[in-house]
């Protein structure tokens, strides 16, 4: 097997050629992921630095209202959304692009239930179905609720399951529930361990 080109050294001197992650991925593809395969900690060590961002609720009403959709707000590159929700339902639900909610009858609920793989999700994607559901009663509810337990992601069990895929909506689909977990570490290490966005058509399932 030959010598790899892009070294540990010569990489350090590549990056510094760029501001930002997503200008050395766009421009020097190939050496943003030889610097991926030598592992999260020597690529963290390299990269440009993101920019944090406190998001107060002030900075979340002007966030949010840059999209037409929760869809578009949820796949932004940062976690305004996240941070929304830990304001409370109530503040969510105030600055959050405004849905149509449709009727659901007791069919219906225990067909949209049948989707999701745990009730993190079926609440996360379908919370409508899901506090209707609840609405039934206790019996009902565990009836047709998804069995798995939740469970807990550290962020090294979501950097191995989020290795496992090539796109960001592959990611959300099947593994919903590290996805999200990745989201609540906060921007920075979610961008450290997704697969790169691909001209922005890397979306996903809309919230509700």
């Amino acid at each position: 097997m030959g010598k790899r080109f892009w070294t540990k050294e010569k990489l350090k001197k590549e990056v510094t050629k760029y501001s930002s992650r997503h200008e050395w991925q766009k421009e020097s593809s190939a050496s943003y992921r030889a610097a991926k395969n030598f592992g999260n900690k020597f690529f963290e060590s390299i990269a440009p630095k993101s920019k944090l961002t406190t998001w107060t609720k002030e900075k979340i009403v002007k966030e949010a209202a840059k999209y037409s959709s929760r869809q578009e707000w949820f796949n932004a590159p940062n976690s305004s959304y996240v941070s929304a929700k830990k304001f409370g339902d109530e503040f969510f639900e105030s600055v959050a692009p405004k849905v149509k909610f449709k009727k659901w009858t007791e069919e219906e609920v225990i067909k949209e239930a049948a989707k999701y793989s745990s009730r993190q999700e079926w609440h996360e994607l379908s919370s409508r179905s899901y506090n209707l559901a609840l609405s039934y009663g206790k019996e009902f509810f565990e009836s047709i609720a998804p069995k798995s337990k939740q469970r807990k992601w550290t962020k090294e069990a979501i950097m191995k399951e989020a290795s496992k895929h090539s796109s960001r909506t592959g990611w959300r689909k099947s593994s919903f529930g590290s996805y999200y977990a990745a989201k609540k570490y906060g921007d920075k290490f979610f961008e450290s361990v997704a697969p790169e966005l691909k001209k922005n058509k890397d979306v996903s399932k809309e919230p509700e």
